[in-house]
């Protein structure tokens, strides 16, 4: 079985790597003791705080709880620490590799940010002690899809819209958004936001080699930063069972069918409730309206699934889904 998995290795694509959006790779570069100055920088950069005023003063936290939640569903992908500056803070940083963001998602992290905030205290500690708490999420989609923030910030507010407490915050930033601005050139518009957030984010999520390796020397950041995460990224993809692991095209097919039922079957319901029909969403789910088939099966295509593959899952026959994809 292991040379079977070097041999997949070894066939890959030369030119692609794992990307850092890649949760075993996200934690080394931004998670670990070793690498705390790239997780130092990042900090500077989403605080808006010199980089020297940071550095020295990432200390990663494993508590009771947090611990406890290593063996929940993602939470692989936390990555807890204190700040401690003359503000102490507690941060939390994860990575959401989810290309449509649902309201499960979002309901989880807040859930997190609560037990995160919630376990600030030690035996004999008054409540003022309580760290100030902040989650940030690097998602592939907005949070807010109306507003349409790169970084939507979120507190606890009442009705009224005053604000129970500044301690406690989750911030959503949009990388992928912010990656394609990058790459556009448009990110100079955003005057509010570092220029090197941008480039980080499309090296975050970048798979093509050369580009990874333009990207770092193009972006104006700290060069022992720009090195260290260079390095840390090329000797991980030559790790032959983590790169075996993102590269393994059943798994990576099975998430792909499963997300793509999710999304018809979530498509449908959307449908038959604004139809406002008892019997839309069924109707919905069964077939679909045409253009949304059409969409889907493109989709489906376009990220390399088989014509054979998408029947399985879309009520078309083999022969008009090769119709949809030739016009």
């Amino acid at each position: 079985m292991k040379n079977e998995k070097t041999r997949k290795v070894l066939e890959r694509d030369p030119s692609k790597i794992v990307p850092i959006a890649y949760d075993d790779i996200f934690k080394v570069v931004f998670g670990s003791e070793e690498n705390k100055d790239i997780t130092a920088y990042l900090v500077s950069l989403l605080l808006k705080l010199p980089y020297e005023k940071v550095k020295g003063h990432v200390k990663f936290k494993e508590s009771k709880n947090y611990k406890q939640r290593t063996k929940e569903k993602n939470s692989e992908k936390d990555i807890v620490f204190l700040v401690d500056t003359s503000k102490p803070m507690k941060l939390n940083l994860e990575m959401n590799r989810l290309e449509r963001l649902e309201p499960e998602t979002i309901d989880r992290n807040v859930y997190y940010l609560s037990n995160l905030f919630g376990s600030g205290l030690k035996i004999k500690d008054e409540y003022k002690d309580i760290k100030t708490t902040i989650q940030y999420n690097f998602n592939l989609d907005y949070a807010d899809k109306l507003g349409e923030e790169l970084i939507d910030e979120y507190v606890y507010r009442n009705q009224r819209g005053n604000v129970l407490t500044f301690k406690t915050r989750i911030v959503h930033i949009n990388i992928k958004k912010m990656a394609d601005l990058w790459y556009n050139g448009e990110y100079k518009k955003f005057s509010d936001i570092s220029p090197i957030l941008f480039g980080l984010s499309a090296m975050i999520l970048e798979t093509d080699k050369e580009k990874f390796e333009n990207l770092v020397d193009s972006i104006k950041m700290d060069e022992s930063i720009k090195e260290q995460m260079e390095r840390i990224v090329m000797d991980l993809n030559i790790d032959d069972e983590l790169v075996t692991k993102y590269y393994d095209a059943e798994e990576e097919r099975k998430k792909f069918q499963e997300a793509v039922k999710d999304r018809i079957k979530q498509e449908a319901i959307e449908e038959g409730i604004r139809q406002g029909l008892e019997k839309g969403i069924q109707e919905g789910l069964e077939k679909g309206s045409l253009e949304k088939q059409k969409e889907i099966v493109l989709n489906m295509y376009n990220k390399g699934l088989d014509i054979k593959s998408i029947s399985e899952f879309i009520d078309l026959s083999i022969k008009e889904i090769e119709e949809i994809i030739n016009q």
